[in-house]
């Protein structure tokens, strides 16, 4: 599907949709579980790099990155009962993979972030969240400046954006991921339900969840969510984080982790 003709020649949507794909990579649990995740977050830190390799000359200074994903790709137990147990105990067996973006790529060779511990999840709410966040780290420091600079544009583009589209009826709905653990791959839809508000948050935000026929496979799971028109700009620390895809509800319907509308 192609995006709707009042969205071809804009110029800000397609660059913040070219930021959602620099920001996006493939993440490897120990070497046999896979999804998606996306950059929200970027910090520098001084000290000693506590990442899975050698550190070399910039093992003094490091990056940490906030990723948002979704909880049931770390965990394949129909149940949940012990969700992110490998992760919690073995962060340093999750990477995610940056620039896959052809079938040919040698993934050894692509940049690379290490796990670092999980951060947060949603399952405080008392609702089915999927929802979770966690911490990579990084000594490769132009690339997480590059990384940055992508993340700083994506947030300014979002409320432009947003101003722009706002009370319009034009419907799309942006996944980027990695389906069937394949390159990097950007799917348009539009969504197919209203928004289903799940609870109500102070200061007018609401969590609540898309739904949307954008195409998805085994391996789009965690992929970032946008949706034109969504009422957020920017993301806070907690409050503001985006949606990622979830789950299939049937053949042409798909939903994702749920996430915060909020205008700042």
């Amino acid at each position: 599907m192609d995006l709707p003709e009042r969205c071809r020649a804009d110029d800000d949507l397609l660059k913040l949709i070219q930021c959602m794909k620099q920001l996006t990579g493939r993440i490897d649990i120990s070497g046999h579980r896979a999804g998606t995740g996306f950059i929200q977050r970027i910090r520098f830190v001084h000290g000693k790099c506590p990442c899975s390799v050698d550190c070399r000359d910039s093992r003094y200074k490091y990056a940490i990155l906030t990723v948002s994903t979704v909880v049931h790709i770390f965990d394949d137990k129909p149940d949940r009962k012990d969700l992110l147990h490998e992760f919690v105990r073995k962060p340093e067996t999750a990477q995610i993979i940056l620039d896959y973006e052809r079938d040919d790529d040698d993934l050894s060779c692509l940049p690379t972030l290490y796990g670092h511990r999980l951060l947060e999840t949603d399952k405080d709410l008392g609702i089915d969240s999927d929802w979770c966040c966690l911490e990579f780290v990084s000594h490769e420091l132009r690339l997480v400046e590059e990384l940055n600079t992508s993340l700083t544009s994506y947030q300014e583009l979002q409320g432009k954006v947003y101003q722009k589209y706002k009370g319009e009826s034009v419907n799309l709905v942006v996944l980027v991921g990695h389906p069937g653990r394949r390159p990097k791959q950007i799917s348009i839809g539009k969504t197919i339900r209203k928004y289903k508000i799940l609870k109500e948050i102070r200061d007018g935000q609401k969590w609540g969840r898309y739904y949307y026929d954008a195409p998805t496979e085994k391996g789009s799971s965690g992929s970032p969510v946008f949706v034109l028109g969504q009422p957020i700009s920017g993301f806070a620390y907690w409050f503001g984080h985006p949606h990622n895809h979830s789950a299939k509800k049937t053949e042409k319907i798909n939903y994702s982790s749920i996430g915060v509308e909020y205008v700042v």
